[in-house]
Parts: structure tokens; sequence; C-alpha cells
């Protein structure tokens, strides 16, 4: 007589089985469980352990020899599934069998033993970056971003993302859709591009809901809409008085202060004819955040006595969709008054402009007076302040 007990050798009447069961096993990774077969007879016994016709189980060992009063271990293996990347498998499977362990003695009975597993597909894990983070978008623009995951079951997933309703004009799908279904495929990535479209210059915080039949999950939307604007190194350019013929400059600093590029373009207003800028500050410019364009502003008077205003006008090009005009980035003043430089000598004592008083020395005659340079603007409007470096 002979009886089969599960775990180790030690052999108690309590611990007879008739059944096995593994539980829950991964399908990659298989299982692995023993019973211990007793002899209780006072002879060897020869026994050979089977099992069913293209079972999923194996023994070890399949042929033994139990001595009198002794017991033997038998190891039931479950074997593992391999599954083909992308391929597509059920959630669970069943895997049911019959052991069968006879001996060359006619007079023992055969001893039999159900085995039971139930093979299931272990998800991995599915983490989403928290939050999504579209950054700094242009007021009015949409910006782009991807709620990204990977299908963590072997099988066809069906999953739904849905918006909360407060936020669907600003959180959105391709379409402008508030929800997006669809079915991921065993394994697989899934990435499914989100808009944002912010209506004011300020953060906005949202939900997103993920629901599959494996789990929900929320998902938090995070955007920023922001104002692009630009910082002047001058508000006004006063050039003072600049001789007809002999042009100067001024370097007038531009700098994009916001958080995202900055696109624009410099427009020359009132008397363009004095004021000019470089060629490379023509035409459209583009500013990363942070970064410094210099704009070389030129002035050529064409006459004398003409006082010449102007203005620098820095247009928004990235004009918004259904909008016809935004307005500008700010402007810069310039002003500047033509003039013409004549010298002088003046060394006559008897001159009516000479202010100075007449010296004289020890005999009565009188000194001669200090050389000097006068500069003379002609024809500047009277009470114009004057600051020139004469070199």
């Amino acid at each position: 007589m002979a009886s089969i007990k599960r775990g180790e050798s030690e052999f108690e009447e309590a611990d007879m089985v008739t059944s096995l069961d593994f539980g829950e096993v991964g399908y990659e990774s298989g299982g692995s469980m023993s019973v211990v077969l007793y002899n209780r007879n006072p002879f060897k016994v020869n026994l050979t352990a089977t099992l069913d016709d293209g079972s999923k189980y194996s023994v070890f060992p399949a042929k033994t020899t139990v001595n009198p009063k002794s017991s033997k271990d038998f190891r039931i293996d479950l074997k593992s599934i391999d599954v083909e990347e992308g391929g597509e498998i059920a959630s669970s499977l069943v895997c049911k069998d019959h052991l069968k362990i006879s001996s060359h003695v006619p007079l023992l009975a055969e001893m039999e033993m159900d085995i039971t597993a139930t093979m299931i597909d272990e998800p991995d894990l599915l983490e989403f970056p928290e939050p999504i983070d579209f950054g700094p978008v242009k007021r009015l623009f949409t910006g782009t971003a991807a709620i990204e995951f990977r299908n963590p079951v072997r099988r066809s997933l069906p999953y739904k993302l849905t918006i909360e309703s407060n936020f669907k004009e600003l959180f959105f799908f391709d379409r402008g859709e508030s929800t997006f279904s669809g079915i991921a495929k065993p394994r697989a990535n899934v990435s499914v591009p989100i808009h944002f479209l912010p209506k004011l210059g300020t953060k906005y915080t949202a939900e997103c809901t993920l629901i599959t039949d494996e789990k929900n999950f929320v998902l938090t939307l995070v955007g920023s809409g922001v104002e692009p604007s630009l910082q002047f190194s001058h508000n006004k350019i006063d050039f003072g008085i600049v001789g007809v013929g002999a042009a100067e400059f001024q370097v007038l600093e531009v700098t994009n202060n916001s958080q995202i590029p900055v696109k624009f373009c410099l427009s020359l207003t009132g008397n363009d004819s004095t004021f000019s800028v470089n060629e490379e500050s023509q035409g459209d410019l583009e500013l990363e955040p942070g970064q410094t364009h210099h704009v070389k502003v030129i002035c050529s008077p064409k006459q004398s006595s003409e006082q010449a205003q102007a203005q620098i006008e820095f247009i928004n090009i990235d004009i918004p969709p259904h909008q016809k005009k935004v307005p500008p980035f700010g402007f810069v003043g310039l002003h500047s008054i033509g003039g013409k430089c004549e010298f002088t000598f003046a060394q006559d004592p008897d001159s009516q402009d000479d202010e100075e008083e007449t010296e004289y020395d020890e005999s009565g005659n009188p000194l001669p007076k200090t050389p000097t340079i006068n500069v003379n603007f002609t024809k500047i409007i009277q009470g114009q302040r004057v600051r020139k470096y004469l070199r």
C-alpha cells in the first residue's frame, strides 16, 4: 500500500491528497510543486508516473523504485507558454490533467491525482508621467502633447480617454473632440495626440480619465498660456544735433523676455527719410526666449536746422487664427536736428563778440589774449540745448 502527500517527506495521515491545485500562474513563468509518495509495504515497489497525452504538465521522475517503508519525491512542473511579441492570448487559461502512478505489483491499486492550474496573463506595470505638461503655449495658439502608454496585457485592450467637461474647450483631441476611443494591440505602445488652446495668459490644470477593462487611471493635464513680449534698451533715442552729410548711429537692444519664441518686424513711421535701420534688422525677425537682437538706428539729416521726429514700431507678425491684427510689441521714439558746423578763430582784442576783459602789462600795453576756437552750429532753433564733443 502507498500514499501520496504534498510537500516534505515526513508523512502524516492528514497530509494525504488526491488533487493538486497550482492556483494562478503566469503564462511565461510556469510553476512547480512536489508531492511525496510513501511506500508502506515491506518490499520494494517499482513505480511509473504518467500524464494525459498533450499535457501542459510534466512529472519527474517518470519511473523510480521506492524502498520498503520509505518515501520518494515527485516534482510536477507546469510548463510555461512562450508568447511572441505582439501575439494575443486569453487573459486566463485553465489547465487540467490527471496524474496516474502505477506499480509492477498487480495487487497494488493504481494511485490517481487531479491537477489543476489557472494560467494568467500577468500585466505589466502601467505608468504615466505626472503630469502631462504642455509647457508654455502662446495665448490663442494651439500646443500639442501626447498621452502615451503601453498595453500591459497580451491581448487587445479597448480603451477610452475622456477630458473633464469644464475644460473641453481648452484641452481636446483631434477634431476638437473631448473623448477618444481605441483598441491597443497586445503589449503595444499607444500614443494619442492631445491639444491645448489657452484663452488667457494663465496656468491651466485639468483631468483626463483613461478607462480600460483592466483598470481606470486619472491623468493630470497642465499648460500655461503665455503672452509674447519684447524688452527695449531705450524707449527713446535722441541723437541731438547731427551734421548734414555726417550720419551717426546708435544701437538699440531688443530682447525676447517671454517664455516662447517671438516673431516680429520693424516699421519706421514719421520722418523716415532721416532715419533708417541696418539691413540685418529689415524683414521678418524671430527671437528665442532670452535672445537679444541689436538694431543699428542710423540718423542722416538732409537739411540744416531740420528737426526730425519718427518712431520704430515693433509689429507682431505671429497672428492667432481667426484674427486679422494684434497690438504691436511697442514703440521707440527717434529725434534729431540737422546742423552745420563752422570754425572761427577769435584773437582780436577789439572784437565785439569778445567778452573777455583786456589785461595790460607793467608798461600799460595790452597783453595778447589766449587763442580760442569757437564752434558754432548755425541755424539752430534758439534755446535748443546742444551737447557735442570736439576732438
